[in-house]
């Protein structure tokens, strides 16, 4: 008899192991239930007519109030449920051994053969959803079915979960919890909130630049776009949303919503203007977004390999489309005929092909030409301040108020894993009403005078107070120096 000796490896470390269970999501299941959706129609109508009998209550606070316990009647319903199915389970089990047993004593009995055929197929059909709803609580499931590839990658994320457990520093791997948690912290808080030092820009220069600005609605639309928001909006809005997409840090998702989007989008529209006018903020879960990081590619070490996502309440997101609705049908009169992101009625194929088209007459003619590209999203990086300006040209006071209302106070922090980070502070959060101001994001333009470009990019985002680094790539390159990390964010048209 021999003996293998067995190394192991036990590895202390002093550092706290700090995690925090994960936000609550409701089941998708459970809305497939009509006796659910008739209790949910029931309970938010009960709610609609309290606060229709006195405008003077807290509308705020009685919504909050009644998603807590819809909350907590709804985790109970859910337990039920899973009892419910695990019991209906045992019972066709026991069904089907009691009809094979009495196959077995009799025979070839045809109605006996008939009765184990018709139990084997029940057992079988809630074995299988049973089967199906353990699947969907895990999280590949749901990495598969509720995330979707944005209209930028045309593609879904991988269906796997890895955890951010490492960290790349200074070509280090370092797998320290806190260190990791730290250091992906203070990346997304460098690129999404805005620096102390940063210095602030010339508001007299800021106005000149405005001022030269030709584009102008005329008084009907300009009208038109500064009615008050009506609850039609909010269910148009609340209609066309994704039942199935991830929900923020409530846990509420579009379908919850979509059981009675009447009745909801009429209660979204007295608690939006209750707020809007007794204290100029959302509520505080609406005001809560977290921030997941979904990895692109390359070393899973590296921060800036992640992609972030902001998961944010759908209450906030069915207001900010209808805004982005609203502003949409007046777009084509605002917005350059350059730009066709955002812009109903345009094509992107064609400034694709007006872009190649470009390249290859500067290559044929031997002329210097630079590509502007944009590292990072600036409707991000621009200071808010400068967007309320441009928005002052053309819109009216009731809409810029709820486009306030939506970036006023918000409350931000990356989730990595089961942690949440600390709150990121000073963000400018554009990103909830990121198609109202129509961004361009990639400039074509040939130019013989390269540092004048240069001079003129910096100057324009010192003037709209970015401060985000993009990337000036020079194409021929042996005329003129090439110019990299020129410092700023250059906008699009308005």
């Amino acid at each position: 008899m021999t003996r293998t000796a067995i190394a192991h490896t036990v590895t202390l470390s002093q550092s706290l192991c700090t995690t925090t269970k994960g936000y609550w999501r409701l089941p998708r299941e459970l809305l497939s239930d009509p006796n659910i959706q008739r209790a949910i129609t029931m309970e938010a109508t009960t709610l609609l007519g309290k606060m229709r009998a006195d405008e003077t209550l807290n509308h705020g606070a009685m919504w909050y109030g009644w998603l807590k316990r819809m909350r907590r009647q709804l985790i109970k319903c859910h337990r039920l449920h899973i009892e419910s199915a695990k019991t209906q389970l045992h019972h066709l089990r026991l069904r089907l051994a009691a009809a094979k047993r009495a196959l077995d004593g009799d025979g070839d009995d045809v109605s006996k053969a008939a009765d184990v055929a018709a139990a084997q197929l029940a057992y079988d059909s809630a074995k299988s959803e049973h089967g199906q709803y353990a699947r969907d609580r895990q999280f590949d499931f749901h990495a598969n079915s509720n995330e979707r590839g944005t209209s930028h990658f045309f593609r879904k994320p991988l269906g796997t979960k890895v955890p951010i457990n490492c960290v790349t520093v200074d070509g280090v791997m370092i797998t320290d919890e806190p260190t990791v948690q730290t250091t992906f912290t203070a990346h997304w808080r460098s690129i999404m909130a805005s620096p102390q030092d940063a210095n602030p820009p010339d508001h007299h220069r800021r106005r000149a630049v405005i001022e030269s600005l030709t584009k102008r609605l005329n008084l009907a639309d300009r009208d038109s776009l500064d009615q008050p928001i009506t609850a039609t909006e909010l269910c148009d809005a609340m209609k066309t949303m994704n039942p199935s997409k991830s929900p923020g840090p409530d846990g509420w998702s579009a379908g919850f919503f979509q059981v009675a989007p009447e009745i909801f989008s009429e209660l979204l529209f007295m608690v939006f203007n209750y707020q809007l006018t007794h204290h100029g903020r959302l509520l505080p879960h609406q005001r809560r977004s977290a921030i997941t990081l979904l990895h692109k590619c390359g070393d899973r070490g590296m921060p800036g390999n992640y992609r972030p996502v902001s998961l944010m309440p759908v209450e906030v997101k069915v207001l900010s489309r209808a805004l982005a609705y609203r502003l949409a049908r007046h777009a084509p009169q605002l917005i350059h005929p350059t730009q066709a992101g955002f812009v109903p009625g345009r094509r992107l194929h064609d400034h694709v092909t007006m872009v190649q088209a470009l390249q290859h007459y500067c290559t044929m003619e031997d002329e210097d030409s630079y590509i502007l590209v944009s590292r990072l999203l600036s409707y991000d990086m621009v200071d808010q301040s400068f967007l309320f300006d441009v928005l002052e040209v053309n819109l009216g006071a009731n809409f810029i108020s709820w486009v306030r209302l939506l970036v006023s106070e918000v409350d931000e922090s990356v989730h990595l894993d089961s942690l949440r980070t600390p709150k990121l502070e000073n963000t400018p959060r554009i990103r909830r009403v990121l198609v109202a101001f129509y961004p361009d994001e990639v400039v074509f333009r040939p130019v013989r005078h390269a540092f004048g470009v240069f001079s003129y990019l910096t100057q324009f985002v010192q003037l709209a107070g970015a401060w985000e680094v993009d990337e000036l790539v020079e194409r021929q390159s042996h005329r003129t120096p090439k110019l990299k990390d020129t410092p700023g964010t250059l906008m699009g048209v308005f």
